[in-house]
């Protein structure tokens, strides 16, 4: 098995969005062996299974990243374009509480006994680089589909641990965290977009200290165009129609730049993105029909 899944992501990862039929026929198999075949339910429990952060260049660690490897192919694919054909996909995320992913980055970032990691070695960077890109990616097949999977009771609490713990550790040295760094501002963007319930979390509990610390990044993220479109609209929707967690982002930063974005936003005076970053584009976690709603919150609040 460990041979033949990372051969299975080449295989996805090859398949063109549309010129070769024979090929994307052949990674649409694939996709439907994998998921009928238990292969992704066995991925699911090793990752699940993780008892602790794997040493670094051990064949733990080679196989996590196969695994990873392989469920961000699978979840990837360009022949998803009507709701059916993601349907057992997205079945699998909900009767595996998320794929066993959450669970395992839980593992990476905290050791035996509970005690958090206290700095994130690059190897345990790059797998919850790739752990925070399949949750992404399954959001943008049905967000609403991870926002109440990975916000249901039960499941919420280790949510808040791995956010908390993972964004502590990487705001650190956010130069050399960079990609797991965006990859998470993304998640925090889609577990709350329009979503209340999972916006309370953010007010107390494990991940209180989640605003506070992305209201602290790194002056780059405020000043380049590409991270500030990586970042603002991820606080805009954590804290829009939530008045007590604008008094937090006032007591940070100048809550007026997210004010000035969103005009930006709206007539369209933002920089645009560089192409590899497209994905960070504030209407990817604010819907247009709900900018100019947004900014008259924002406007309204006495920052």
């Amino acid at each position: 098995q460990q041979q033949q899944q990372p051969l299975a992501a080449q295989i996805l990862q090859q398949a063109p969005p549309g010129q070769d039929a024979a090929l994307r026929q052949w990674a649409e198999d694939v996709t439907s062996y994998c998921i009928a075949s238990q292969v992704v339910d066995n991925v699911t429990l090793l990752l699940a299974r993780c008892a602790g952060p794997p040493s670094q260049g051990s064949r733990t660690e080679q196989l996590y990243a196969h695994l990873l490897d392989l469920l961000l192919a699978l979840v990837t694919q360009p022949h998803y374009q009507v709701r059916r054909d993601t349907a057992h996909l997205m079945q699998a995320l909900r009767e595996s509480h998320g794929l066993g992913l959450v669970t395992f980055m839980c593992a990476c970032l905290f050791h035996e006994g509970g005690r958090q990691v206290l700095e994130l070695p690059p190897h345990l960077s790059m797998l919850c680089c790739k752990g925070v890109q399949v949750l992404n990616a399954m959001a943008d097949l049905d967000v609403h589909t991870l926002q109440s999977t990975l916000g249901a009771e039960g499941m919420a609490l280790e949510t808040c641990h791995f956010v908390s713990a993972l964004l502590g550790c990487a705001a650190r040295d956010a130069a050399a965290h960079q990609p797991v760094l965006l990859e998470l501002l993304l998640f925090l963007g889609y577990f709350c977009a329009l979503h209340a319930p999972n916006q309370r979390f953010f007010r107390s509990g494990p991940c209180s200290n989640v605003l506070p610390l992305l209201c602290n990044l790194p002056f780059q993220f405020f000043s380049d165009p590409a991270l500030k479109q990586a970042l603002f609209p991820t606080l805009i929707v954590l804290c829009y129609n939530s008045p007590d967690l604008c008094a937090v982002l006032a007591g940070e930063m100048n809550a007026r730049l997210l004010t000035a974005f969103l005009q930006g936003v709206l007539h369209n005076t933002v920089a645009p993105l560089p192409p590899a970053m497209a994905r960070f584009a504030c209407v990817r976690r604010l819907p247009r029909s709900s900018w100019e709603d947004a900014l008259d919150f924002f406007c309204a609040q006495e920052w």
